[in-house]
């Protein structure tokens, strides 16, 4: 990711990511609405990357929502078994 790109970073272990100098908002995953919701108005002003973050297990996992949504409106960059990243489209 480019310095100084905003991020959003939403699940339950989004309090513990460590992101430096770069502006960051951090989201609870539920309920699954708000979360886009704020998460695309971070997007408009200014938060260029979405990343969820993925339990470890599996029984604990995301709502389905919150990709589906991502995945509608934002370009998918990267997906892996505990994170998925998105780019903002107006980016």
């Amino acid at each position: 990711m480019p310095d100084g790109a905003g991020l959003v970073l939403i699940g339950p272990s989004a309090e513990a990511v460590q992101v430096g100098d770069r502006p960051c908002k951090r989201l609870a995953a539920e309920p699954a609405e708000a979360a886009v919701e704020e998460a695309e108005a971070a997007c408009a002003a200014g938060a260029r990357f979405v990343v969820l973050l993925h339990p470890d297990r599996p029984a604990e996992a995301l709502n389905g929502k919150l990709r589906r949504r991502f995945l509608d409106s934002m370009r998918p960059i990267t997906a892996q078994r505990l994170a998925e990243v998105f780019e903002a489209r107006n980016a």
